[in-house]
């Protein structure tokens, strides 16, 4: 029989052992962390820098703008000259992007204010923003507050979750107004090496038409399940 003296011993003991594994469990982290610390690119403090606006100017022929413009459903690449906080820089390609957002301005004829994507090396090779091959605009179209987005990615940064750059973007075409987007760090490349050290492994892109859009006919209504119980 244990005496109350050896109990209180060994209980003491327990907590002591119970205290040394929580902290470990707490601390290990940090130190894998420091450990396998990761050099952040340029982009990610010259860029997205939460207390500045993004200035970004488009600069390429009224005829070939208007003519991605009217063949924004394609997403094909056209050359463009892209300054960026002063910074010019030429051939970057440039595309209207996008999946159902896309094609609700396709199908809007009171706006052609797409999301953008930005590819600084598709002509030049090597080129990047500081660092960045490719950069996203997304036009908040659907978010009259404009926050939601970028809110959602520093909640999610703030739980240390693997979380895409981003900040605001004043855009100008040819130095005319043409509105406020959400610049965005695509998940690519940079962003995997960025987070995990190594580009080695899969990145899988889900089409939304297939997975997100449930089952609709070509007017987006949605139709009728089939009978499952006839196959």
């Amino acid at each position: 029989m244990i005496s109350n003296k050896h109990f209180n011993a060994i209980v003491a003991v327990l907590m002591v052992i119970a205290i040394c594994f929580s902290s470990l469990i707490v601390l290990l982290p940090k130190n894998i962390t420091l450990a396998t610390s990761i050099t952040q690119p340029n982009y990610v403090t010259t860029i997205f820098d939460d207390d500045k606006i993004i200035e970004i100017n488009i600069e390429m022929s009224e005829d070939a703008w208007q003519e991605m413009i009217d063949n924004a459903s394609a997403e094909e690449y056209t050359s463009a000259n892209i300054t960026v906080n002063g910074t010019t820089y030429t051939n970057v390609g440039i595309r209207p992007k996008g999946n159902s957002s896309l094609s609700q301005i396709v199908a809007d004829s009171t706006t052609d204010r797409f999301s953008f994507k930005l590819k600084f090396d598709k002509y030049i090779d090597g080129q990047t923003l500081d660092g960045l091959s490719k950069l996203v605009l997304n036009n908040n179209m659907s978010d009259t507050t404009y926050m939601k987005e970028y809110f959602s990615y520093k909640l999610l940064d703030s739980l240390n979750v693997p979380t895409p750059e981003c900040a605001y973007a004043h855009i100008t075409v040819n130095g005319e107004e043409w509105g406020l987007y959400l610049a965005v760090e695509p998940i690519e490349e940079e962003f995997i090496e960025r987070h995990y050290g190594s580009i080695n492994g899969n990145l899988y892109k889900p089409e939304s038409d297939s997975v997100a859009m449930g089952n609709k006919d070509d007017n987006g209504q949605m139709q009728t399940p089939p009978d499952m119980n006839n196959g």
